[in-house]
């Protein structure tokens, strides 16, 4: 912007501002100066209004809040870069008109869940005072014996609808491969899932996307291209490791439900849980359920289960989920591996498949299952 340029202040009607937020999480990152002016900008919002929606010379505004033009500019685009406030340019009659839009603060689950900002927070104020500020902002009076009694989403509204929702704009993808590439990609609703799942855990951009996609590419019968959802997984691995510094397992929301073993779902609604088996592997996933750092004994029991049994990772995960919810969220050696012989004497090698096996054998009678030679062994007779 130029001193001579003019400019509207809005923001959207019901904005919240939470001070602390700002002060807690943004400030560290982007200094006191842009915080300063991104609260300056909050209260011209209001000076506007009170003058008939009237625009600010930028020259005027700048001695009001005592900011050079270039101290302006480089805390503006501090702003815009953290999402703060975002900026529009509209010509008329040859001048240059702006319009800063005042966006609200991202709250403390929300902008964690952001791990490009995290990163950046843990380095500005360091592991300690980080792990203060989740205390504070996760603290509850809430018991940890209570139980949440409250009725779900699906228990009040329809929600066969909003499952067919993506988070991802897909159409968007593929307008942008487009013009990158002529050649006829079609993701498969299996890689449309393990996007998903990446895309919503990790807040990756199109831009990040586009490029593993790209490292994932097969050619078939020397004219069709395919994408090896193996390499698509081993690319999205790969880039989320660049992030080292960051324990972003402990912030990915799973989308499990052990409920699936006791309910037959269908394969639609089974997707986004299936997506995640997908999107990490074993390791990262038990971290992801127990939020601390593996003990000797559970990376012990994974390693076996890989090495030993040669199981796959994405089944694995679903063994462990299984596991956790037979045995009363304990991963038990000896349980686990029963039921991991058992899905190698069945020959199961799909998620579908080993998810219809142990939803029959958790709805078969005890009687039953002593009949059959290839049974689990039941948690009672582990303990």
């Amino acid at each position: 912007m130029q001193q001579n340029s003019r400019f509207y202040a809005i923001k959207k009607y019901g904005f919240s501002s939470n001070i602390a937020i700002v002060h807690d999480l943004y400030t560290p990152i982007i200094g006191n100066q842009a915080a300063l002016l991104y609260f300056n900008l909050l209260r011209e919002v209001d000076r506007q209004k009170q003058i008939m929606n009237t625009s600010t010379s930028l020259n005027e505004y700048l001695k009001t809040i005592n900011f050079n033009l270039e101290d302006f500019n480089h805390n503006r685009r501090i702003l815009e870069a953290i999402g703060l406030i975002s900026t529009y340019l509209e010509q008329d009659n040859e001048r240059n008109i702006y319009t800063l839009a005042i966006n609200e603060p991202l709250n403390f689950k929300n902008f964690i869940a952001n791990t490009k900002y995290r990163h950046l927070l843990i380095k500005a104020i360091g592991q300690n005072n980080y792990d203060k500020l989740e205390f504070l902002h996760n603290s509850t009076r809430i018991s940890s014996n209570a139980t949440n009694i409250s009725a779900p989403f699906t228990s009040v509204f329809n929600d066969l609808e909003t499952q067919a929702v993506s988070n991802i704009n897909f159409e968007e993808l593929y307008v942008k491969m487009a013009k990158t590439t002529s050649l006829p990609i079609v993701i498969s609703n299996e890689c449309k899932q393990l996007i998903e799942s990446y895309f919503k855990g990790y807040d990756l951009s199109m831009n990040e996307i586009e490029k593993i996609i790209y490292s994932s590419i097969l050619l078939i019968d020397n004219k069709n291209y395919e994408i090896d959802i193996d390499l698509l997984n081993m690319g999205f691995q790969k880039h989320i490791n660049a992030y080292h510094n960051v324990n972003v397992l402990q912030n990915i929301k799973l989308n499990r439900n052990n409920k699936i073993f006791i309910h037959y779902y269908q394969k639609q609604e089974l997707a986004q849980i299936f997506s995640d088996y997908m999107a990490l592997n074993c390791y990262h996933y038990l971290r992801a359920i127990v939020k601390t750092k593996l003990t000797e004994e559970q990376v012990h029991i994974l390693d076996t289960l890989k090495n030993k049994y040669l199981i796959t990772d994405f089944i694995i995960n679903m063994l462990v989920d299984y596991t956790l919810f037979k045995t009363n969220g304990e991963l038990n050696q000896k349980y686990i591996y029963k039921v991991a012989k058992s899905i190698n004497a069945n020959n199961l090698k799909s998620l579908q498949a080993i998810y219809d096996y142990f939803h029959f054998r958790n709805n078969t009678t005890q009687t039953e299952e002593k009949q059959e030679s290839d049974s689990l062994i039941t948690w009672e007779e582990v303990k």
